[in-house]
């Protein structure tokens, strides 16, 4: 049924007057469309994704992955010099933004963030470097909001990227913004491998492998980790890290020395959340909103 519908919503998207194709109900539409070209034959989806792009706007829509510090899309093809539209959704209960920036400078990029003052930029933006290596950005998105970024592309094709400036978070939410002069001769050989992987662990998964807790722990490499994988920009553990969430250092302790209860809780962080820890919102009677 996939042919019939895409040709229905391209045939209503084609009636849509160009200035109203930016509009989130029809963004939605666009989306949706592009996704379903997925399920077509390889000879129908190259002219179905030509057709949406000759429309107006390429629009893609990104989400955060609840509690997994990533986006959903690792990957999202443009055409050099053309418009484009990317929604934010943030699904996480962390805020999250979204940062265009020249290819292969996030490594730059990221520390830099890190060292700044939570203080707003001239467009009320958190944690955005000065630096000409930064295209396009977009503020914070709190848990359960979202946030559009609309720009043209970069004339110069290149693989550019889009990441997540709030401290810590750059070392894992990073993708590729690949601008081409043709899009569909890109996607014709490049594989869709690019896209995140996401495994849903389970306790019960990992809990038959709790026995090798006992033997070749390697503790400097779990310090490393806890520092790379920025588990150190929100927790302490000993003298590493930020008291912003609960400490580690005595987590075994807390939980009456059970490995698996230990295990639960890292994979399920939200399972309880202790009244320090829990976020609140407030909308001002000036209109302006602060967590």
């Amino acid at each position: 049924q996939a042919e019939a519908l895409v040709e229905s919503l391209v045939a209503y998207l084609q009636s849509v007057p160009v200035e109203k194709r930016t509009d989130m109900e029809v963004v939605n539409v666009f989306q949706f469309a592009t996704d379903l070209t997925a399920l077509l034959p390889p000879e129908k989806s190259g002219d179905v994704g030509k057709a949406l792009r000759a429309l107006g706007v390429s629009v893609f829509v990104i989400r955060t992955i609840p509690e997994q510090m990533l986006y959903d899309k690792k990957l999202i093809v443009v055409e050099a010099g053309k418009p484009v539209s990317i929604i934010l959704i943030n699904d996480d209960a962390m805020p999250h933004n979204l940062v265009v920036t020249m290819p292969g400078t996030v490594e730059e990029i990221g520390p830099l963030a890190e060292a700044m003052a939570p203080e707003p930029d001239a467009h009320g933006r958190l944690y955005i470097p000065l630096s000409p290596k930064v295209l396009h950005g977009t503020k914070l998105v709190e848990s359960g909001q979202q946030a559009r970024l609309s720009f043209i592309a970069p004339q110069v094709p290149g693989d550019y990227q889009y990441v997540c400036t709030f401290p810590g978070h750059w070392r894992l939410m990073v993708g590729k913004l690949a601008v081409v002069e043709d899009v569909e001769a890109y996607l014709a050989s490049h594989a869709a491998t690019e896209q995140p992987k996401i495994t849903e662990w389970k306790t019960d998964d990992l809990v038959p492998q709790q026995p090798q807790l006992e033997s070749g722990r390697n503790l400097a490499r779990g310090r490393d980790a806890f520092t790379r994988l920025a588990c150190a920009s929100c927790h302490k553990l000993g003298p590493e890290g930020v008291h912003y969430g609960p400490e580690l250092t005595d987590v075994f302790a807390r939980f009456q020395h059970n490995p698996v209860e230990v295990l639960r809780h890292v994979i399920e962080p939200s399972l309880v959340v202790s009244n320090r820890y829990v976020g609140f919102e407030f909308e001002l009677k000036n209109g302006d909103e602060l967590s």
